[in-house]
């Protein structure tokens, strides 16, 4: 799992709540196995998760985190990251990246820290502009030499038809954090 990759696992044995009670008591352990999500300063990001749980609940944590105090990680298309922003509520600000330096550069811009805040109210995905890919054809940026970048709202019925283009002028962190922030405006006065 690739979001796995941008965190730390820390193991602890607590022999059935015997040992460690203060690690227990600090993150509410109540049960095991316990997988616990903290950041960076050892400060607990929600609710314990307890027992065998589905994958996508450990994913959408880890997810949350990476965006918060690291890279954010990308999934890899709509479906994955639509699915997600059900759940979490949120719009899908889709990436499609060339092969051009120039790819690299708007990323650059877009996770920039500056942007961090205004890029946790979105599910990301990402992916190559071919000619021969479903999400690229879908979303019309199939021919597009330069990379994209596209807000939607996964409420639509054709999200695609109501997408939010980031302006060709956009390229840098403050303007596209500001067009970000008005997208979110948008977004909420439909709800």
């Amino acid at each position: 799992m690739k979001a796995a990759e941008k965190v730390t696992a820390v193991y602890v044995d607590c022999e059935w709540g015997q040992q460690h009670r203060d690690l227990r008591d600090k993150y509410g352990v109540s049960g095991y196995p316990t997988v616990v999500f903290a950041d960076p300063q050892g400060n607990g990001s929600g609710d314990p998760l307890v027992g065998a749980l589905p994958a996508e609940e450990y994913l959408s944590r880890l997810l949350q985190l990476a965006d918060r105090f690291g890279k954010p990680a990308f999934h890899p298309t709509w479906e994955k990251a639509v699915e997600q922003a059900k759940k979490e509520k949120k719009a899908v600000l889709y990436f499609f990246e060339t092969r051009s330096g120039k790819s690299q550069r708007l990323e650059a811009a877009l996770m920039d820290p500056s942007n961090a805040s205004v890029r946790t109210k979105f599910v990301l995905a990402k992916s190559e502009i071919k000619k021969d890919a479903a999400d690229a054809a879908r979303f019309r940026v199939a021919n597009s030499e330069d990379p994209v970048i596209v807000v939607l709202d996964p409420r639509a019925e054709k999200p695609e038809e109501k997408q939010f283009r980031l302006p060709a002028d956009a390229r840098t962190p403050k303007p596209i954090r500001e067009w970000l922030e008005k997208v979110i405006e948008v977004l909420e006065r439909i709800e």
